[in-house]
This record gives structure tokens, C-alpha cells and sequence, in this order.
């Protein structure tokens, strides 16, 4: 299907073709007439022209034909670029579709040069918006789970800050559960010889006994990490190896054989802390205000829990009353999104770094079925979003940063850099108006409590189903 060229907004005139690579992916063929190749080209160079200065010439007086000599080459990359954001954006305006993440180049194809006299014709692969009847939203039957915080929560709790507070000793080995190591890694698929990833400062930490010997590795779950790293000393090269999990941003990791070499370059030993000094790193009068403290923190977690446990439920039956045509296999972007969504919700939760990469690498380790769940949930919400009205503003996204700034100990300008940095502060963005959306159909619910032990005990049952 072929449009007329209209002329747009920003003076672009293109022609896109589109074609359905599955329901929710779009592959747009898009022409810039030769005529706007040229003009284009045209105003770059005699840009360049008024301001350009080369021996021998007075500002502005360089001959054309020295301009091109010179500045031909990046001149023309330079407009090709822009002239791709601006076509790009005028054919998704006449394609009529609603995209999902950046458009991208075909597997193995390069953006063609730019050519005087010859229209220009690029192809992108863009990520859809499916079409869907939403589901009822009013009257969703759903359990609140009640009930206090168990004194071995606390206890736990207590020991978690000991020694997140703790004082880190380098050490040589033998290693111990809880020991933490750092050093150069190589990672290896089955069958290739060269490494796909490298890393120099890879970490590591033995998994203890309650953990069964399991533990994160590079962001994936490793079975038998404990037996690897234990009774290790610095210098010693481990060989780890295992199975890359399917819901990988990656899809060369998902499923593939993986073997990582690892050297282990420094390591450290964490001393807990005393009561005192969790009390004075936390700001408290003395020891015996510890306990208190912790009991409230962990009532506030209860109650976001208790919130999260209601979400989950309005989850489950949405995408159980939606039909919705999805792709075979995930994407790159599409995991990664779902992973920096994952990323989002559990900071919200107030998790230490390390607890939030394990939690990461189990989520990576899903089922497909269950990653596509997730792929349904946010496209369910996206359009929920847009029928109520949900929106999130900067201030909404700032008092969030501050929140998570206070439970990690930092600053909010400190925070709030570290996530810029990572391209993060869209992913929370996300995840809150995906709360905020939940939290009006939770409104519109009918809602019973129950015990927290009775919901502990039916999710144990719905666990080994």
C-alpha cells in the first residue's frame, strides 16, 4: 500500500510503503523524492559556504567545487541523518501506526549513501501497537492480603542491614558463602571460538546454603555457583558454565550453551555491623531504636506488598480476558523493555543492588509463556491508560527518585544522574503510570481481605501447579 505524497509539516514529502511482518511489527519502505535529496543538500553546502574559511580565500569565497572536495563526504552523511529523522517521522505519521520502540534497520542492512539526482529509499522495522478489544475494567473480584509483620521478618531484616552496613575486609581465600570477588570475564558461546562479551570487573558472590548453591552471575541464574566459587582464592580461573535463560535482552544468549572463564583478580569479606553502628549509619539516637525502626520500614514494604499482591491479581485476570495477537519470539526491544520495567518496579520496592540483580536474572529466567504474559500485560495497559486519562508528570517521577534515594541511603540528585545515565528515568516513568493504572481498576474492584497466611499458602499452591 502506497500513499500519495503529502507535503508535511516540517516540508518533507515522502512515499512509505507498508507491510506486516507479524501483529505487532511493520516494515516501512520510505522514498524522499530526488528533488528534496538535492535541495536538502543544497542548503547544507551553501551553509558551509557563508561561514567557511580556507587558505588562500576570504570567508565566505572558498569555490563550490574545493567545498565539495573538502566537505563532500561528511556533508552528505551529516543531511542523510537528518533527513532519516525527519522522513522517519512523517512516514509513521501516514503509516497511521502506533510504534513501541525505535524503528530499526533490517537485520544486516546499512543506511544507503546520499545521491544528487536519485530519490532516496531506506527500510526500517518497526514494533507495533497490536489491535484488541479491551477488556471490562469495572467490578474485577480481587483478595487484599492483612496482617502484621512476624518478629523473624524483623530478625531478618536486622541482619540484611548489619551487613549491608558492614565493614568489607579484602581477603585471599579460601572463599566462604557471602564472600564477594571481582575480575575479568570472557563469555563463549557453544561451537564459536571468539568471546561475544567481555567484561574486566565482573562480580560475584558465593550463594549460601538457603540459596541451594544458586546464584547471579553476569545476570543469570547459575546452578551450582555456590561449588564454583567456594573454597577459591584470588588468581584461581573458574569455568562456569550454563544455559542462557529465554527472556534475555539478547537473542543470541536465549537458550544458547554458555561458557564463562573467569579470573578472580580481588575479593572482599563483609564483617557485619554492630547494632550501634547500623543505629548511628541510620540516624538513630542508639542501638535500641534499631529494632522499632526496622519494623516500620518493613510495615510500609508490607503495605506496598500488599498493594503489589492486588495489582497481580488485576493482572492476571486482564490478560486472562484479552486476545491479543503477539509475536513468536520476543524481540530484542521488546525484552529489554520488559526488563527495565522489571528493573523500575523493583527499585520501587526499596531492593539493594545486589538482591535487584538477583531478582533480574529470575525474571530473565521465566517461561516464554510467562515473559508474553508480561508483553500482553503492558500493551493491555498502555490503552487502559489512555481510556481513563492516566498520565505521570516530572513531579510525580521526582518524588518517586526521592523516594528511592531515601530507602538507598543517597541523594536524589545523585540517584537521579545514576538512572539518567543508565537511560532509566523512562522505565520508571513507565512502571508508574502502569501502577497508577492498576491502582484506579483496584478502585473500581470488589475487594475482600483475607489473611496473609491463607494468601502465603494458596500462592504456595499456585507455585507447584
Amino acid at each position: 500500500m502506497t500513499d500519495a505524497a503529502v507535503a508535511s509539516p516540517n516540508e518533507l514529502s515522502v512515499d512509505v510503503q507498508v507491510d506486516s511482518t507479524s501483529p505487532t511489527s511493520r516494515r516501512l519502505k520510505v522514498t524522499v523524492q530526488s528533488a528534496e535529496v538535492d535541495r536538502r543538500l543544497e542548503e547544507a553546502f551553501a551553509s558551509i559556504a557563508r561561514d567557511a574559511a580556507l587558505p588562500g580565500f576570504r570567508r565566505g569565497k572558498v569555490p563550490r567545487a574545493m567545498l565539495e572536495r573538502r566537505f563532500g563526504p561528511d556533508v552528505a552523511r551529516d543531511t542523510r541523518d537528518r533527513l532519516i529523522g525527519l522522513a522517519l517521522s512523517e512516514a509513521i505519521r501516514k503509516a497511521q501506526v502506533r510504534p513501541l520502540g525505535e524503528p530499526e534497520l533490517p537485520k544486516g542492512a546499512v543506511p544507503p549513501e546520499l545521491e544528487r539526482g536519485r530519490d532516496y529509499v531506506f527500510e526500517v522495522d518497526l514494533e507495533v501497537m497490536p489491535d484488541f478489544e479491551l477488556p471490562k475494567i469495572e467490578g474485577l473480584k480481587i483478595r487484599k492480603p492483612v496482617g502484621s509483620v512476624p518478629d523473624a521478618a524483623i530478625d531478618a531484616e536486622i541482619e540484611r542491614q548489619r551487613r549491608w552496613f558492614g565493614n568489607p575486609e579484602r581477603i585471599s581465600g579460601p572463599f566462604e558463602a557471602m564472600d564477594r570477588m571481582i575480575g575479568p570475564v570472557k563469555v563463549f558461546r557453544e561451537g564459536v571460538a571468539e568471546p561475544f562479551f567481555t567484561a574486566d570487573d565482573a562480580l560475584a558472590t558465593v550463594p549460601t546454603d538457603a540459596e541451594g548453591g544458586r546464584g547471579q552471575f553476569l545476570g543469570v541464574l547459575v546452578d551450582g555457583l555456590a561449588a564454583k566459587l567456594k573454597g577459591r582464592k584470588i588468581g584461581d580461573a573458574v569455568v562456569i558454565e550454563t544455559i542462557g535463560p529465554e527472556g534475555h535482552e539478547l537473542p543470541e544468549v536465549r537458550g544458547a550453551k554458555l561458557r564463562m572463564e573467569y579470573e578472580i583478580r580481588d575479593a572482599e569479606r563483609i564483617h557485619p555491623a554492630s547494632n550501634e553502628e547500623v543505629a548511628a549509619a541510620l540516624g538513630l539516637p542508639s542501638a535500641d531504636d534499631v529494632r522499632p525502626q526496622v519494623k516500620l520500614a518493613l510495615e510500609d514494604r508490607m503495605s506496598s506488598e500488599q498493594r503489589g499482591a492486588m495489582r497481580e491479581q488485576v493482572a492476571e485476570q486482564l490478560v486472562g480476558a484479552t486476545n491479543m495477537a503477539l509475536p513468536e519470539k520476543l524481540s530484542t526491544q521488546q525484552a529489554t523493555s520488559m526488563v527495565e520495567r522489571r528493573r523500575a518496579e523493583l527499585l520501587s520496592r526499596g531492593l539493594d543492588p545486589e538482591r535487584l540483580e538477583t531478582e533480574l536474572a529470575r525474571f530473565r529466567q521465566e517461561s516464554e509463556p510467562r515473559l508474553r504474559d508480561q508483553l500482553k500485560l503492558s500493551l493491555i495497559l498502555i490503552r487502559v491508560a489512555e481510556q481513563l486519562g492516566v498520565t505521570v508528570s516530572e513531579n510525580e517521577v521526582n518524588a518517586r527518585i526521592a523516594r528511592l534515594a531515601r530507602q538507598r541511603g543517597e541523594r536524589p540528585d545523585q540517584l537521579r544522574n545514576e538512572l539518567a545515565k543508565a537511560n532509566r528515568i523512562g522505565a520508571l516513568a513507565s512502571d508508574l503510570r502502569e501502577q497508577k493504572t492498576l491502582d484506579r481498576i483496584i478502585d473500581k474492584a470488589e475487594v475482600t481481605e483475607t489473611s496473609i497466611d491463607e494468601w502465603n499458602a494458596d500462592a504456595a499452591r499456585r507455585a507447584t501447579r
